[in-house]
């Protein structure tokens, strides 16, 4: 309990308790600090081994079924971002950011040019998520957005309406592990990566059209 002196000050033993709590709060923020310091979005060695092995599969894959190696190595280079979805409900900019270099980069390195499927992939799948971000952000985060800008981006590089077919099968995924679990959240962006992921791997051996005939039904 405080004193006060009869001059309007404060007692030195108050003193001495006012400068405790204050070095308390400092503490108190320092450990906030250190706590948010602490929450790196570098991933963890398991995470880096899983991201590698599922790149190089999905890579692999595309070359083997003469799909498209930038959206194969653009999706497994997001599978960190993926992760922290799952475990935070949030999508880091670095990482996604990450997913987008790594897209330049195999985009440039295998000189594939489609600048306008890309465009139209990005429209189709970041469109819809944008709308609906706008009208209740609480229930689709701007990562979101972010996320399927990047990812709409590199499934164009193999036909653009594959975007919907993403859009349609990360939904569908969504719902049933919302009704399995029952709950009214889930991280979306895994899902985006998820069913990136399945069209990357399908694309080469059917038809964009059947892709998206096969999630709707």
């Amino acid at each position: 309990m405080s004193t006060a002196r009869g001059d309007g000050g404060v007692a030195d033993g108050d003193k001495e308790a006012g400068v405790g709590v204050s070095l308390d709060r400092v503490g108190t923020r320092s450990a906030g600090v250190r706590r948010w310091g602490d929450r790196s979005d570098a991933p963890s060695t398991a995470v880096a081994g899983a991201t590698l092995a599922v790149t190089a599969a999905l890579v692999v894959a595309a070359v083997v079924a003469d799909g498209s190696v930038p959206a194969a190595a653009t999706v497994g280079a997001l599978v960190p971002a993926a992760v922290v979805d799952v475990r935070e409900r949030r999508l880091p900019d670095r990482l996604v950011a990450f997913g987008g270099l790594v897209l330049l980069a195999a985009t440039i390195a295998t000189g594939t040019v489609a600048a306008s499927s890309s465009i139209a992939g990005v429209a189709a799948l970041a469109a819809p998520i944008l709308a609906l971000h706008l009208v209740s952000p609480a229930a689709m985060g701007f990562g979101d957005v972010k996320l399927a800008v990047v990812l709409g981006a590199a499934i164009g590089t193999l036909d653009w309406q594959l975007a919907l077919g993403v859009l349609c099968l990360a939904a569908a995924f969504g719902a049933a592990l919302g009704l399995l679990r029952g709950s009214d959240t889930v991280a979306f962006g895994a899902h985006l990566v998820a069913a990136s992921a399945v069209v990357v791997l399908a694309a080469p051996h059917v038809t964009p059209i059947s892709v998206i005939g096969v999630v709707t039904t």
